[in-house]
């Protein structure tokens, strides 16, 4: 059964600011509504590509060569990569995408979920339909887009089988900043997306879907320890940095998608990686983030530049909460958690 968790809300910009970034005469225009919906159905169908290689257990396991991002890659990553590129190439040429499996599709051929003849008509349609809410228009200029492709979070786990922390991920960045984002579970059978109030219309804030937002901490038991989210192949080197920052329950988990979404969904109160990390690991999950009203950044409480697409190692750390993100940072600071900056 697919769980719909819709958020929205905290807009880091207005809605004449995006309008403003498609008016020149001669600027080729995005709908960022339907490049969202795009995205959606785009993660969805990369995502049973991922479930069909786990279900062949022929996972093709091997080290990526020569990448910024090392560690494993599978069959199923490829062909995710494959599905998701295909698809949005297809549908929205004029727009730059950026995936982390791009050296690895130059280096290599899957063979299987060749997609490239579909047309933009082939494409499930936008809108109501894919998002189950409507959206209202907003274009945008497509040269000020990034689409930031994860085809396959948490590789490592899903090697070991631990497919609960995996997930497909799509960011629309918009002038560097994450205006929509999309969190695909194809084990969970879970899509958690966020947009900016800009392109969700009066709709106030908070998150509408299967559950309520987390009453922040402060509104919970007294005394409750902060339950901070870290990744499990860092355990030893985060777990100090988190005592520093108050945390005295720390949680152990995979993925970026899903530390982001077990902030969401109130089992942690934070989520800090101390090491550095790519942009398309986050990029999703900053964008409902935001969108709920939290935050994700460096330890510094720097934002992300999604725009720089030659640069796309983040070495600020991350430091990302659904409340209290400000005080986090100043915490950081006074620890002196963040990298010296390069």
């Amino acid at each position: 059964m697919c769980i719909l968790l819709l958020v929205w809300g905290g807009a880091p910009w207005s809605a004449s600011q995006l309008r403003a970034a498609g008016t020149g005469s001669n600027a080729q225009v995005v709908a960022v509504d339907e490049l969202l919906a795009a995205v959606l159905a785009a993660t969805q169908a990369a995502g049973a590509e991922v479930v069909a290689v786990a279900a062949s257990q022929r996972l093709g396991t091997r080290l990526k060569q020569g990448d910024q991002s090392s560690g494993p890659v599978t069959s199923a990553d490829l062909r995710s990569d494959e599905v998701l590129v295909s698809r949005l190439r297809s549908a929205f040429p004029s727009v730059r995408l950026v995936s982390e499996e791009e050296n690895e599709r130059q280096k290599t051929s899957t063979g299987a979920a060749r997609e490239r003849s579909a047309s933009r008509a082939s494409l499930p349609p936008a809108g109501e339909r894919i998002l189950g809410v409507a959206l209202p228009r907003m274009e945008v200029a497509a040269s000020s887009v990034r689409v930031w492709l994860d085809p396959l979070d948490a590789t490592k786990e899903f090697t070991q089988g631990l497919n609960q922390f995996v997930s497909v991920m799509g960011c629309v960045a918009v002038d560097g900043r994450p205006a929509a984002g999309v969190i695909h579970f194809p084990f969970l059978g879970k899509t958690v997306w966020g947009v900016s109030p800009a392109l969700a219309g009066a709709r106030g804030g908070g998150i509408v879907g299967t559950r309520p937002a987390p009453a922040p901490p402060a509104a919970g038991v007294p005394g409750r320890p902060l339950r901070f989210v870290v990744s499990r192949s860092h355990t030893g080197k985060a777990g100090s940095s988190v005592e520093a920052l108050g945390a005295l329950d720390v949680v152990e988990a995979g993925g970026s998608g899903f530390k982001v979404v077990e902030l969401l969904e109130g089992r942690a109160d934070a989520y800090v990686h101390t090491s550095p990390i790519m942009k398309w690991d986050l990029c999703a999950g900053d964008a409902v983030l935001r969108a709920s009203g939290g935050a994700l950044t460096g330890l510094r409480g720097e934002d992300v530049d999604y725009a720089d697409v030659s640069s796309p190692r983040v070495s600020s750390g991350v430091l990302a909460a659904l409340y209290g993100h400000e005080d986090l940072v100043a915490r950081s600071g006074r620890a002196s958690l963040a990298p010296s900056p390069s």
